[in-house]
């Protein structure tokens, strides 16, 4: 008997059952940030200006086999073109200096102490190669310390250099260890050999519950091949670990996370974690410094040429091998933020054209060295293949090196919609134009528009919905087709454009209920709607570089509107590259799975919507708009908790694997809905890819409905219905690896009213129909049916989380014909819905 069939046996033959079910309506939803005590006083501040100080590692400034040695620098580095060692005059293919001491655009600055232990901005190129004393580092590789000739004294073989970075926001509970700090539009660059391989890090956020966290960023940059100079290519931006702080202690004793006086000062995680198999073991020798950096913060290196710099290999104390651990991060505000210290040489900063700060090559050496060589470097010559890539990928945020023409091509100023302003398309390169009319539509993913296993479907709202007061489906007082700027258009049957309505909400263009089934061109069968926000404002600047605005909200429901979260005022940021970020304020609500009466607004905050790559911004200005696909497809993401994590990618979901973007994802663990934005390993994976995003400077440019397609009569794949008899019976399990031959409920045909869709079930004949419960058990064979659509239309397979449920269609009918209280305990039973994460902070917060 299957886990499902076991639950419902036993809770529904309690003959309290309706009474026990129903006073689990609460079920839904997520954790959350509590933003008041029981007196109603505020306890989580908002903090502002906050400074994020960090050297990463002492290897980060340590002396390098080739190219003098490894530094920080201000923003994101662009493109250098190929892999070599960098010197005071190198710049992007674009002009930008490629080293720069600070970075106003990417608030980032570049620190290191001077003799009295104060930290200063870097003066220059060469400064970036010494110590504290004045003393070159380049080459030295040797330990900790070295004495250098004529001295007595030992000093550090590393500049001890440190990214300063400023801007940041969020809200910290001190007396509660909670705090979410974000530093938007802030980068900074890891170089190391010089130059010759080097990554960038954007918009760092940082979260803490509980005495742990993390700080997450988006990781950029360039790859190359030690073995063959001539490779040079752009790196995937991934968001990574910058840091895990999950050990609780720092060093073997100390408190990981302190909360002081308008400060917050965390050790990393290092020393004992384990990394992949080019870790040395761990010995009493090397005990002291052996551990490894985060493992997405690895694998993002395997691709720089940096790898093992983040880990322990081969080396005694006097090798490279302590440098390796990861460096204190401080984080103050208020009267504790320190103050920025200028620029004592005058020179070299900011992205501004060239040099600046002095010329020779940093006297650290070595030219050509190029590309290649340096191998030998005992512990991973790594470098050698570096880095690099071409072109700022750097995306999201990036800056300093606003490189690139691009926006230039702004012209016609058409100061949305007006074009003619002014400055035509030839002669505005230092023009900007500002936009007022700008629509923003987006579909968000198929999932987001498709039957669901309760509450008929996944759906759009315009406006923030009201609280409902707890876990529930929705009547149609929720629901709103407009609300000031915003609407929700979804195609009517001859192909145009359409209101939504309450009616309508959960109708394919033809008027049929939506169901799990699968169309002809692999998309999920859904109602195709889009929210439309209209009234946007922002500007192209002259370098290509664009920022709009919107006011208004929409509110994604699931379930029914058993689960709901809004996004308001979202912000879209483009450098003059095309890459960045949709942001946004994202709220919503969530409940406790042991008390019914428990329904807590969750913590509004920023997140990223949808992160955008390579928009071609020289096209869209006279164009008028542009429409791009976000980030999904290869982005990975961490999920912890009772939700379950990413699914390691395969040949099988290879299509469809990716996620949407890190905070997105944090922000769900609390909404209960997490695992459906990122690849689960359940059958409605596919759903989930971002769907296309249209921006509009005007009226002129048109977002034509896309083509129809029909009910696939078979479609293989995770997730795919199959067309079938009206249920044969006798239908054997199949584990994960077996559901590319199709899983379940066929669309089934037309009801005469050309309304409905019967979902058939297929339960029998290809033996295939049910998937694994994510923990390699196979549900059991469900019974055959007609059920009507939601729960019935599921087919055998639930999918909330990671762990993927199966149970079978028989079950399912059951569980939809309970009340609808009790179906909704078990599915938090089985461990489907929000976790018990929420249920701790309900208890602990």
């Amino acid at each position: 008997m299957s886990l499902g069939k076991t639950i419902l046996k036993t809770i529904c033959a309690l003959s309290t059952v309706t009474a026990v079910c129903a006073g689990s309506v609460a079920a839904m939803a997520p954790a959350f940030a509590v933003t008041s005590d029981g007196d109603g006083t505020t306890t989580d501040t908002t903090v502002s200006d906050v400074v994020l100080d960090w050297g990463v590692n002492p290897e980060s400034g340590g002396g390098a086999y080739a190219g003098g040695c490894n530094a920080l620098s201000a923003g994101t580095s662009g493109n250098a073109g190929s892999a070599g060692i960098w010197t005071a005059d190198s710049v992007d293919t674009d002009g930008n200096p490629l080293y720069r001491t600070v970075d106003e655009d990417a608030h980032a600055q570049i620190l290191k102490p001077d003799a009295n232990g104060d930290l200063q901005q870097v003066s220059g190129f060469d400064d970036r190669c010494t110590n504290r004393n004045g003393t070159s580092i380049s080459g030295r590789t040797g330990g900790l310390t070295f004495t250098p000739q004529g001295k007595a004294d030992a000093e550090p073989t590393y500049s001890e250099n440190v990214v300063r970075l400023t801007g940041g926001t969020g809200t910290v509970n001190a007396s509660k260890g909670i705090a979410h700090i974000e530093w938007k539009n802030a980068s900074f660059t890891i170089v190391y050999y010089g130059g010759m391989t080097y990554w960038s890090i954007a918009d760092p956020v940082l979260d803490i519950k509980d005495g742990k966290g993390t700080l997450t960023g988006t990781a950029t940059g360039y790859g190359a091949d030690r073995n063959d100079p001539s490779k040079w290519e752009t790196l995937e931006a991934t968001t990574i670990h910058l840091a895990d702080f999950a050990t609780g202690v720092k060093n073997g004793d100390a408190e990981q996370i302190v909360f002081g006086d308008e400060r917050i000062d965390a050790q990393p995680d290092y020393l004992g974690v384990k990394a992949g198999s080019g870790q040395v073991a761990q010995t009493d020798a090397n005990k002291d410094w052996w551990g490894s950096f985060p493992e997405s913060w690895v694998a993002f290196n395997e691709r720089t040429g940096q790898t093992s710099y983040w880990y322990t290999t081969d080396g005694n104390a006097n090798s490279i091998q302590p440098r390796k651990v990861a460096s204190p991060i401080s984080v103050a505000w208020g009267d504790a933020a320190p103050s920025t210290p200028s620029n004592p040489g005058g020179g070299d900063n900011g992205g501004n054209g060239g040099s600046g700060d002095n010329g020779n090559n940093g006297g650290d050496n070595n030219s050509g060295g190029n590309g290649n060589n340096n191998g030998g470097s005992g512990d991973n010559g790594s470098g050698g293949d570096n880095g690099s890539g071409d072109n700022n990928s750097g995306g999201d945020t990036d800056n300093g090196d606003s490189n690139n023409n691009g926006g230039d091509s702004n012209n016609n100023g058409n100061n949305n919609n007006n074009n003619g302003s002014g400055d035509d398309s030839n002669d505005n390169t230092d023009a900007t134009v500002t936009y007022s009319n700008v629509t923003l539509r987006w579909g968000m993913n198929d999932e987001t528009n498709s039957a669901s296993y309760y509450g008929d479907c996944n759906f759009l709202s315009a406006g923030k919905a009201a609280n409902t007061g707890s876990a529930k489906v929705w009547t149609q007082d929720f629901y709103k087709a407009v609300d000031g700027n915003v609407s929700i258009e979804k195609p009517n049957s001859a192909g145009q454009w359409a209101r939504a309505s309450w009616d309508s909400k959960c109708l394919t263009r033809d008027g049929d209920n939506v169901t799990m089934s699968k169309r002809a061109d692999g998309r999920s069968v859904n109602t195709e709607s889009q929210v439309v926000i209209a009234n946007g404002s922002g500007t192209m600047a002259a370098d290509g570089s664009v920022e709009i605005s919107w006011k208004g909200s929409w509110t994604v429901a699931y379930y029914g509107g058993m689960t709901y979260w809004s996004v308001t005022d979202p912000k879209l940021t483009l450098d003059a590259n095309g890459n960045g970020a949709l942001t946004a304020t994202a709220s919503g609500y969530g409940s406790s799975m042991t008390d019914s009466s428990k329904w807590v607004t969750l913590s509004p905050r920023t997140i990223h919507v949808a992160d955008i790559r390579n928009v071609n911004l020289q096209q869209a200005q006279p164009a008028h708009g542009f429409t791009v696909t976000p980030e999904y497809l290869g982005v990975a993401v961490t999920a912890s908790g009772d939700h379950g994590g990413q699914a390691a990618k395969d040949d099988t979901n290879a299509a469809y694997w990716g996620s949407f973007p890190q905070s997105f994802v944090d922000f769900q663990l609390e909404t209960g809905q997490s695992a459906y934005w990122y690849t689960a390993g359940g059958a409605r994976d596919f759903a989930k890819v971002t769907l296309p995003m249209s921006v509009q400077f005007d009226a002129s440019y048109k977002v034509d409905v896309p083509a129809d397609s029909p009910v696939a009569a078979s479609a293989a794949g995770a997730g795919a219905a199959v067309a079938g008899s009206t249920g044969s019976t006798g239908g054997t399990t199949a584990n994960r690896a077996s559901t590319s031959s199709g899983t379940n409920g066929s669309a089934g045909s037309k009801s005469s009213s050309a309304k409905k869709t019967t979902a058939q079930q297929n339960t029998g004949a290809t033996g295939d129909n049910t998937a694994d419960d994510g923990t390699g058990r196979s549900a059991s064979p469900g019974a055959n049916g007609n059920g009507a659509t939601s729960a019935a239309d599921a087919g055998p397979l639930i999918e909330d989380n990671a762990r993927t449920i199966a149970a079978g269609s028989a079950g399912i009918a059951a569980a939809t014909a309970l009340p609808l209280g009790c179906g909704w305990f078990i599915r938090r039973r089985l461990g489907l819905d929000p976790s018990a994460a929420l249920d701790r902070l309900l208890a602990g917060r």
